[in-house]
């Protein structure tokens, strides 16, 4: 019984992984927060942590967007440049390993729990 391969068209691209830019846009809003808040002068009743800590929430989200909208923009250019090929399914019938085949012909044995006794002959009790 010989069947035919089936081919197929694919689209092979190289397609941007987006949790790496929203990653490195999230550290680069940080960064930029960063040095933002320490070019202004700070409340001293507040102080420079938690200010930083503040317009962090901006500064990450700010960057975290930037990244998603780079990744897009370079999802849609790799996406244009996608080259088709044909590809070919094909089974593969896997052959038993000579190893499984030896141990499963050899006979089984009873697996046996054998109790030891760590304690002195003296010390053990008599049957």
């Amino acid at each position: 019984m010989s069947q035919q391969p089936q081919t197929d068209q694919v689209k092979i691209r190289r397609a941007p992984k987006f949790g790496a830019f929203l990653a490195v846009g999230a550290v680069a809003g940080f960064i930029a927060t960063l040095i933002l808040t320490s070019l202004f002068p700070t409340d001293p009743s507040v102080g420079l942590p938690a200010t930083v800590a503040y317009f962090s929430l901006y500064g990450v989200s700010a960057g975290v967007v930037i990244g998603a909208v780079v990744a897009l923009i370079l999802d849609r250019l790799s996406s244009k440049r996608a080259k088709s090929i044909s590809a070919v399914h094909e089974e593969v019938i896997a052959e038993p390993d000579p190893e499984d085949v030896i141990a499963d012909s050899r006979p089984e044995v009873e697996e046996q729990t054998v109790a030891s006794d760590d304690r002195p002959e003296q010390e053990r009790p008599q049957p």
